[in-house]
């Protein structure tokens, strides 16, 4: 069990931990729950104090979590947004959360206080309104106006103000008898009820005996949060500093060079895939599981060596799968575009690509130089070199061998991807052998030429 609790001044985080063994956060704030699900995959987050001082918790977070089958859970200040997304799957417990679906507490205000910083334990320096409202109630020394003024007055306060000799004086102030008020502090003080408290223990028990385990995600066309964009918020440790991806990116606009035609591919391959879903195209296990090795083969990865892979590009598992599953749409729609056009293939958005990247005339001379290399060393050549279209498939193993690149897929495949005529890759290949056959022969002589060499006699 891989659980997350968002704590701060309802418990003692040591009283806490005996109750359900966790990972402990401070309360929570803006993007704390896309950040968490980005880089510690967690099977539920339970959220019982939010940080009043920073902009708060989205309740989208807590759904993207939800329907990635993150279990969810609230109380005391999590219970408002439990309550809100009961209908999604999120669970709450104890007696502000009731009172919240009984529609008897609205508002946020009734379970913030102020309080000290985490390595002061978080100790309150103000009081819950949901605390005051419980503790005046069992205060049988009051009658009900004075409960009701004293309430009032104590609202009135800001949070972070609202402590009780503040309390009293208010109440003092809007009219509450000098007798009363002597002593209401201490009186309060003895019939303490903490209700955020009571209902951070009975959550962390509820959670303690539900073990609860990540579920199965929601498609994407089943999400509530479709055109919600979690890595727009989402933040990583790097080098001891807090980043967004959107900071990343912005980073990257502007300092990196490559910025450009590394966004035209992703945008490019985000369209091929969003096009393939819109016709209703779909792929197979057997096809990902072709597109992962591939993968994992071009990076000289192993499945052992994949969750490494993972944490340093801070992605998600769930992430990676569902880049396979884009990665493969995207094959088989280039697959379709070649087979629709098989007179040219992808010749020319290769050489398009080739300009807008750069890369042309470097390889343009290339090619070139090795037509011109063939021609004089054509005679030379090893007859092993002259290949037939029907070993192609043998021809590309041993060229990649060569290489140190090995074919990550079998020939067949890779060259109904590759964008090119078959009968084009057989002149190719057959250059590439002569090139090859006449450096091997060059290094051979000169080697010959080192070793027939007179040596110098001593001076």
């Amino acid at each position: 069990m891989n659980t997350f609790v968002f704590l701060g001044p309802s418990l003692p985080r040591q009283e806490a931990q005996a109750l359900l063994a966790a990972h402990y956060q401070p309360p929570a704030g803006q993007g704390d729950v896309l950040s968490l699900l980005q880089t510690r995959s967690p099977d539920a987050i339970v959220i019982i104090d939010l940080d009043p001082n920073r902009f708060t918790l989205w309740a989208v977070e807590l759904i993207h979590a939800l329907e990635i089958g993150v279990r969810v859970y609230g109380a005391g200040a999590g219970a408002l947004l439990a309550a809100e997304l009961q209908q999604f799957g999120a669970s709450g417990v104890g007696q502000t959360f009731s009172s919240v679906m009984a529609g008897q507490l609205l508002d946020d205000d009734f379970v913030y206080c102020a309080h000290h910083p985490e390595q002061d334990g978080f100790a309150r320096l103000s009081e819950p309104m949901v605390n005051l409202q419980e503790t005046l109630k069992q205060t049988e020394t009051l009658s009900p106006d004075e409960r009701t003024l004293i309430l009032a007055a104590a609202q009135k306060l800001p949070f972070r103000n609202r402590t009780l000799e503040r309390v009293v004086v208010a109440s003092k102030e809007a009219g509450l008898a000098r007798q009363t008020a002597k002593g209401l502090a201490l009186q309060l003080r003895q019939g303490y009820v903490d209700v955020m408290a009571n209902d951070a223990r009975a959550l962390l028990v509820r959670v303690a005996q539900e073990q609860p385990v990540k579920g199965e995600a929601k498609s994407h066309l089943e999400r509530q949060t479709l055109h919600f964009c979690p890595d727009m918020y989402a933040r990583v440790q790097r080098r001891g500093a807090e980043v967004s991806f959107t900071e990343i990116a912005a980073h990257a606009v502007l300092n990196d060079e490559r910025f450009w035609w590394l966004s035209l591919s992703a945008f490019n391959q985000a369209a091929v895939a969003a096009m393939a879903e819109h016709f209703k195209m779909s792929v197979t296990e057997a096809e990902q599981s072709v597109e992962r090795t591939r993968f994992l083969s071009e990076r000289g990865l192993s499945e052992a060596k994949l969750s490494d892979w993972l944490r340093d590009n801070d992605m998600r598992q769930d992430e990676f799968d569902a880049l396979m599953q884009q990665m493969t749409l995207c094959r088989k729609m280039q697959a379709w575009f070649l087979s629709a056009k098989p007179e040219t293939r992808g010749v020319r958005e290769l050489m398009n690509q080739f300009r807008i990247t750069g890369l042309y005339a470097e390889l343009a001379d290339a090619t070139a130089r090795e037509k011109r290399l063939t021609q004089e060393a054509e005679a030379q050549a090893s007859a092993q070199h002259k290949i037939s279209f029907t070993d192609v498939g043998k021809a590309l193993l041993s060229h990649f061998q060569k290489l140190g690149r090995p074919l990550t897929v079998n020939p067949k495949q890779w060259l109904e991807s590759c964008g090119m005529p078959g009968a084009s890759l057989a002149v190719a290949l057959y250059r590439a052998g002569v090139r090859q056959a006449a450096e091997l022969g060059r290094r051979s002589k000169d080697e010959g030429n080192v070793e027939n060499k007179p040596k110098k006699k001593g001076g």
